[in-house]
């Protein structure tokens, strides 16, 4: 073998191991653009819960839950925040959710209109919905997102008025009589 074919081999091999983890096959493409650390998620499962995030906190003269980007503070919360069974029992709920959906309307979640959403979010609401883990997953997903909601910047600050630091700071006073010393500390 020539010295040159094999530079031109070695090189081809070097790009080819540079290159080749990066690109993605069919299965990776439908994996969902949040990274989490213990759980993994399929862009189905992603745009479900930001459909029914949508729905359940809708845009109102204040932004809707979907705007102020609750559905990744849902996701965290069950990556970093619940236990690996509850984590499953919130997946496998959401996958028979999206399974219900699929049978009553014929589409995903997320391409489901907002009054199939809302029928189906009133039934979890109601019991309705016999599967236990649709009831574990309904109940973790609306009070996460309704947290997620309440705690968001634009929430605490526009309409809670939140102050992060209450009160005025007077960092030197003048005190000429020992008497107001004591009105003071009060």
């Amino acid at each position: 073998m020539k010295r040159r074919t094999l530079l031109k081999q070695l090189g081809l091999l070097a790009g080819a191991a540079v290159i080749l983890p990066h690109c993605k096959g069919k299965e990776t493409a439908q994996e969902a653009t949040i990274s989490l650390h213990k759980i993994t998620l399929t862009n189905d499962q992603q745009n479900s819960v930001t459909a029914l995030v949508d729905v359940l906190i809708p845009k109102t003269d204040t932004p809707g839950a979907k705007e102020l980007n609750v559905q990744e503070y849902v996701w965290r919360m069950v990556d970093d925040c619940t236990s690996e069974e509850d984590q499953k029992k919130f997946l496998d709920g959401l996958d028979q959710l999206a399974a219900v959906a699929d049978e009553r309307f014929g589409k995903s979640i997320a391409e489901c209109s907002t009054a199939d959403i809302q029928s189906l979010l009133k039934e979890m609401d109601e019991g309705k919905l016999k599967d236990q883990n649709i009831g574990d997953f309904y109940q973790q997903f609306r009070g996460h997102t309704i947290r997620g909601y309440a705690g968001t910047e634009y929430m605490m600050t526009n309409v809670y008025n939140y102050n992060m630091i209450p009160g005025h700071f007077t960092g030197v006073v003048e005190i000429k009589d020992p008497n107001d010393l004591k009105t003071i500390l009060g």
